[in-house]
């Protein structure tokens, strides 16, 4: 399956509400990538792990008439507008999509349980973004694993300041649910 077609997928699983944020796709593929080796590659980037392959597969969808993207603005503390972004599936998206559950039966299945795991054990998009930077630390860090504060000293390199030990110690709950086993996990446990 195409990544555009995996996007229709996770999109189309949060049905007529749709999916609230960026961010929280970004999340959400950056783990189906982990689990079932998406053709998308991610960097750290200031919520976490960003694809840019992902951004443009998300652009292409919306201009070719298959997402919906509703874009709300409200005042921030900085000097730009806030923007928050959710998507929802159009006619023809959810045709597509249909489509897809027929064609590619089982890979639907995987990826639509993979979802629905990740959804149900992290209701957050922090929780999400989270989880993730442990997993990009795990991955760039030279040790099995590191107590939360050698952690949370690794993620200031990638400027990630704001993630405490209890964001570790939740993070670390998250990836446990989701399946994730001892050996790895990014922090020591305790």
């Amino acid at each position: 399956m195409t990544l555009g077609q995996i996007l229709l997928i996770v999109i189309g699983h949060t049905g007529e509400k749709g999916l609230p944020g960026r961010t929280r796709l970004q999340k959400l593929v950056y783990f189906l990538s982990k689990r079932m080796h998406l053709p998308a590659s991610y960097s750290p980037y200031y919520y976490g792990p960003y694809s840019e392959q992902v951004s443009a597969s998300l652009e292409s969808l919306v201009e070719r008439g298959l997402i919906d993207e509703n874009v709300n603005t409200f005042e921030s503390d900085g000097p730009f507008e806030g923007k928050k972004y959710t998507y929802t599936l159009t006619e023809d998206g959810r045709a597509v999509m249909e489509a897809l559950r027929r064609k590619h039966a089982d890979e639907f299945q995987r990826i639509s349980e993979h979802i629905s795991a990740l959804l149900s054990n992290a209701p957050s998009t922090r929780a999400l973004a989270v989880a993730s930077k442990l997993l990009i630390l795990r991955e760039r860090s030279r040790e099995h694993a590191a107590s939360p504060g050698k952690l949370r000293r690794l993620a200031e390199k990638f400027g990630w300041r704001d993630i405490s030990n209890q964001d570790v110690r939740d993070g670390v709950d998250l990836l446990v649910k989701y399946g994730h086993t001892a050996t790895e996990l990014p922090v020591e446990l305790y």
